[in-house]
């Protein structure tokens, strides 16, 4: 039995294709999004669905096409073609034929899911049945929750793709119809795959498209055995393997005409050609002494993104702050301790104990702190306005500790192209790291809020809360640390 996402995966490579029907066991699921209510049921509100026939797994066709006489909504309703098997989100019978809705857990789903909709349709078509219109409903990002969810309000129904600017763009079923599937053609050679066949690894830009496949680490395990000056190793570069496979293994060697030419790239290339390490250090103390003050906040948060807004004042996609850690470098370089954990909507809660924790001077630093931190408490004065001012004037005092990183203002070896705290940790303190922690990154620790949310048992929320508030202690500990080492490197 084949699904379309066993074509997806064959399409885009044979050995991924191969190595997931080879999994005896099925990995663990854990979704991104915090899911808190039926997608199904919330969009059959937006569709004034009353009366319909409610596909189940493993129904045979025969079902599908039978209820298609009787009712004129279908909901996850089972099709087969070839061994192909496809459930339909969302079916509407009208005049000229069934109009087709696919959910979308976007804002502004774009034309990349024209092949996979392109799919379902030839199905349907093969199966003698006619599809008059396809449309995508997806979240409104114009949504704010009231008290109560709206689910007209929530979703947007459209007929048309979005562009990069978020405006309808491309007619769906228009688009469907200019798609050119090959759809028999790959059911036969999936049909005649082998598995048994040696099959041949090839790196290519499909490896590591939108999101780095799931076994390319398996595929590829020679990138991790590299030392640490490896030619791989260059940031962002789509040359590296290029440069790899002709014989230029070290950064030092870089071919300079194929390499894009970033601040983290020429540091990495000079700190290998100086030893191991490079570093700008009149950049870096300019900088520094830009950001320097009489004491100094580190603040990280942990928080969960929500798909539908739980609370009021929430939009779709969403963020919520649960948790923070602070750590606090005094004048007389004593360091105090602050943190904050959450369940529910305990936004205005961690304000308030914000207000409490967070020194009335003084810089605050976090990591990414514009992407990250500061876009959470923009959040946070949007939804609650009487903290607007104190809220941003925290924001007006943020540093980003990664610049310097970001920027190339240093490069050390060890860090194999990368400068994430965790990286930086394994770095500046080897003894202590985060694999130590039972919780050890950040979607873990979403994981045990969640978990934490939910438990009844005293003994477990107690065990929840301490890996959680170990877990951001740490990040904060590690901010200090790094703050710590660059002041020194410039002295």
């Amino acid at each position: 039995m084949l699904h379309i996402s066993d074509i997806k995966k064959f399409s885009r490579c044979k050995k991924l294709y191969y190595l997931s029907k080879k999994e005896t066991e099925p990995s663990e699921y854990f979704s991104f999004f915090n899911i808190n209510v039926s997608i199904d049921d919330s969009i059959s509100k937006k569709l004034n669905i009353e009366n319909a026939y409610i596909g189940v797994k493993n129904d045979p066709t025969e079902r599908a096409m039978e209820a298609m006489n009787d009712y004129d909504w279908l909901k996850n309703a089972r099709f087969e073609y070839e061994q192909l098997r496809i459930k339909v989100p969302f079916m509407h019978k009208v005049e000229e034929g069934w109009d087709l809705y696919f959910s979308s857990l976007q804002l502004a789903p774009g034309a990349e899911e024209a092949s996979t909709f392109a799919f379902y349709v030839t199905v349907l078509k093969r199966l003698g049945i006619q599809v008059h219109e396809v449309y995508v409903v997806h979240l409104n990002r114009e949504y704010i929750r009231e008290d109560v969810l709206d689910d007209d309000q929530l979703w947007v129904v459209s007929n048309f793709f979005y562009n990069g600017s978020g405006n309808p763009s491309k007619h769906i079923l228009t688009t469907i119809y200019g798609i050119t599937t090959n759809m028999d053609e790959v059911l036969q050679q999936m049909k005649e795959f082998d598995f048994d066949a040696e099959l041949p690894i090839e790196k290519t830009s499909k490896c590591t498209r939108r999101n780095k496949c799931m076994y390319y680490d398996e595929c590829f395990p020679y990138v991790e055995e590299e030392p640490d000056n490896s030619i791989l190793h260059l940031a962002t570069s789509k040359n590296k393997f290029k440069m790899y496979d002709d014989g230029i293994l070290y950064l030092k060697d870089a071919d300079l005409e194929l390499v894009e030419g970033t601040r983290l790239q020429y540091a990495q290339i000079m700190a290998d050609r100086l030893g191991g390490f490079f570093m700008d250090k009149l950049a870096l103390k300019s900088w520094f002494d830009s950001i320097s003050s009489h004491s100094a906040t580190f603040l990280d948060f942990e928080w969960d993104t929500y798909c539908i807004p739980p609370y009021r004042a929430m939009k779709p996609l969403q963020t919520l702050p649960f948790q923070y850690s602070i750590h606090i470098l005094q004048d007389d370089n004593e360091v105090i301790h602050k943190e904050y954990l959450g369940v529910g909507d305990c936004r205005e809660e961690l304000i308030q104990q914000l207000m409490k924790d967070i020194p009335s001077e003084g810089k605050i630093f976090a990591y990414n702190a514009k992407g990250a931190e500061a876009l959470r408490l923009q959040e946070l004065a949007v939804a609650f306005p009487q903290y607007e001012d104190v809220i941003n004037s925290w924001i007006n005092r943020m540093e980003d500790l990664s610049i310097p990183f970001e920027m190339g203002m240093l490069y050390d070896v060890r860090m194999r192209g990368m400068y994430s705290l965790k990286v930086l940790n394994k770095m500046i303190h080897p003894e202590h790291t985060y694999q130590e922690l039972k919780v050890s990154h950040g979607l873990e620790a979403v994981q045990i809020h969640r978990m934490l949310e939910h438990e009844n048992d005293e003994e477990k929320i107690i065990e929840y809360r301490k890996q959680l508030l170990e877990y951001c202690a740490m990040d904060t500990s590690e901010l200090l640390a790094v703050y710590k080492w660059l002041k020194q490197l410039i002295v």
